[in-house]
């Protein structure tokens, strides 16, 4: 079934490594945003050092992420610096650095899932509702309910 492959065809590998080809450049940048961004974490204090990223080089503009705005103003406050050490050791040409305020990226969470309502807890919600006077009430009780035949 498989036959030799036509000389148009590119392996993965190729396209992946090859000198080529937009996406050989995205791969190159990613690598070197990787490198950046080592070497910028090296640079900072400790506990800086998992709140502040390295997001993109563009032109003479070296992009940083941070967790909050503390850290973004930590960072901006030793901008300067952290260019020179950045040129220095990694040749970076960046004479600007622009922070941006990011919220890390977090795993999704237990509580975001949605979760069924054992039997027993859906019968006494239902009891409730029978028992209350009050129609928004009940009506809140029963659809609380009606999370365990979901």
């Amino acid at each position: 079934m498989s036959g030799p492959v036509p000389s148009s065809r590119q392996s993965i590998r190729d396209l992946l490594t090859g000198d080529s080809g937009s996406l050989s450049e995205v791969i190159r940048h990613a690598t070197r945003l990787r490198r950046l961004d080592r070497a910028f974490r090296k640079l900072l204090p400790g506990p800086a050092q998992a709140h502040c990223r390295v997001a993109n080089l563009r032109g003479d503009t070296l992009v940083v992420a941070a967790d909050s705005p503390v850290w973004a103003s930590r960072i901006r406050y030793e901008s300067r610096q952290i260019l020179r050490e950045m040129a220095a050791s990694c040749g970076v040409t960046a004479s600007k650095l622009q922070i941006l305020v990011r919220s890390p990226e977090a795993p999704e969470s237990q509580a975001s899932r949605a979760r069924k309502l054992p039997q027993n807890a859906a019968r006494s919600l239902e009891a409730a509702a029978a028992a209350v006077d009050d129609p928004e009430l009940t009506a809140a009780l029963l659809r609380l309910a009606s999370r365990a035949r979901s």
